[in-house]
């Protein structure tokens, strides 16, 4: 009689385990059908949005249509849907459809999508065709359509400055291609042809000119800046201490905007040798001052064969200081030979920390403000250059303020995390050390160790 009290117990405890097994299950599979949860342990969480793509979807403030012309396949609607997947579950009021390409051959011509897997995306009565949907595309096409308006910037021509369409190493065609990809339009612009500076120009930048402008190129720039245009001068270590040797010299006397002699040279070799870095003209800049441009920079920045400069403040301006050369470094006054480079004072060099970048503004109105900013260097934002730490964030920082472009400042293109690996050479020939020889070898001896073993036995 106990036996068998013992056995209907065991199957009690059994069954009822059994059900409460059950009961999680259909708990746990309610729970999958009214929640949704995503954890992404990838490294860069190449499973979910990136930071930009968030920063933008705030931007969305009215309703976002997004239309895929697709076959009516399982397989390829639901690999697009897992890509809108990541932008609805963190802004679930966008209205998502799908074109059958078969079927719906008239609305979809009509919409401008005429190849498989093309999107369409409609917002505030303007729309983006996406031809390949990933997140680098669709993000970047958002970026272009959240845009209230499409500022331009003009690049000054015509003296020797950074040639904003040459793919060179000095050009600046990379900053060019990412303004552009986020909506902003650039041109060029030489006053010798045109005799005027647009009223369309949001930003105009001088890029270091290395020849003198003519008096009446000068005068429509000065009338420019006088009548509130925004400003982004570049310039580089001066060749001449000489004031009729240096271009726009009235307009430096109007911005209180003076250069310090010679090159700075940073005398951190610790700091150098960490981040790679082999010519001492090549200022590392590792903290900014407070400042809007600034607060997103995170990193260091890189500025080769750089001039420190000063500002007097001119009259109804304010002035702020954006970064410094760190204390240790000097501007050489002398010209630069080899790496082994001293300080003298006696022949005119200057102690750091040296001002290598400011912003000035001024109140125009109660609602407009003029900008202006100024920087001893125009090296850091060429192709050869933008790459290193922040600086493509630096450059793109500062025309944003520049355009009042305030919301986005920082915002860049998104672009996918770098999964490519890069290996020194010392590396590489460990490598090919241990794969091509080392391995080998030891799976010989093993091999041979093993046949001597057993003719023994």
């Amino acid at each position: 009689m106990a036996k068998m009290v013992k056995k209907v117990g065991y199957l009690i405890r059994k069954w009822f385990a059994l059900a409460l097994l059950l009961l999680l299950i259909g708990v746990c599979a309610w729970l999958t059908q009214k929640y949704h949860y995503v954890f992404d342990w990838t490294r860069d969480s190449r499973n979910s949005l990136s930071e930009t793509s968030h920063r933008v979807l705030q931007e969305v403030d009215k309703t976002l249509l997004v239309t895929v012309l697709a076959r009516n396949a399982a397989s390829e609607r639901q690999a697009i849907l897992r890509q809108v997947e990541k932008y609805t579950s963190v802004k679930p009021d966008i209205d998502f459809k799908f074109l059958d390409i078969d079927k719906e051959i008239l609305l979809a011509k009509k919409l401008h999508l005429h190849n498989p897997n093309q999107m369409r995306l409609d917002y505030n009565s303007r729309f983006e065709i996406v031809e390949t949907i990933s997140e680098r595309e669709i993000t970047n096409a958002l970026q272009r359509l959240t845009r209230q308006n499409s500022p331009w910037i003009a690049f000054l021509t015509g003296h020797g400055e950074r040639d904003v369409f040459s793919e060179d190493n000095q050009g600046y065609s990379t900053l060019k291609q990412t303004l552009e990809t986020s909506g902003i339009q650039v041109q060029d612009l030489n006053l010798l042809k045109t005799n005027v500076i647009p009223d369309n120009i949001s930003v105009l930048v001088i890029a270091a000119p290395q020849t003198t402008l003519l008096a009446g190129e000068e005068k429509l720039i000065v009338e420019f800046v006088e009548a509130g245009g925004n400003l982004l001068w570049l310039s580089d270590p001066q060749a001449s201490n000489e004031t009729k040797t240096k271009p726009l010299t009235i307009l430096a006397k109007k911005l209180g905007l003076s250069w310090v002699n010679g090159t700075i040279i940073d005398a951190n070799k610790e700091l150098r040798s960490m981040l790679g870095i082999k010519h001492p003209a090549v200022v590392p800049v590792v903290e900014y001052q407070q400042h809007d441009i600034t607060a997103q920079l995170k990193n260091q920045t890189l500025f080769p064969f750089a001039a420190g400069i000063a500002i007097a403040t001119p009259e109804k301006w304010k002035a702020q200081p954006l970064f410094y050369s760190l204390p240790r470094a000097w501007s050489e006054a002398s010209e630069l030979s080899g790496e082994n480079i001293v300080f003298d004072s006696a022949s005119g060099d200057t102690e750091g920390p040296l001002l290598m970048a400011a912003s000035l503004s001024r109140a125009l109105d109660k609602n407009t403000q003029q900008r202006v900013v100024l920087m001893g260097d125009s090296d850091f934002a060429a192709n050869a250059y933008i790459g290193h730490g922040e600086n493509l964030t630096l450059i793109v920082s500062v025309l944003q303020w520049l355009a009042h472009d305030d919301q986005r400042i920082s915002l860049l293109p998104y672009q996918p995390p770098d999964v490519s690996v890069e290996f020194s050479k010392g590396e590489i020939a460990t490598l090919a050390a241990t794969y091509l020889l080392i391995v080998p070898l030891g799976i010989l001896l093993i091999g041979i160790f093993i046949g001597i073993r057993r003719r023994r036995a």
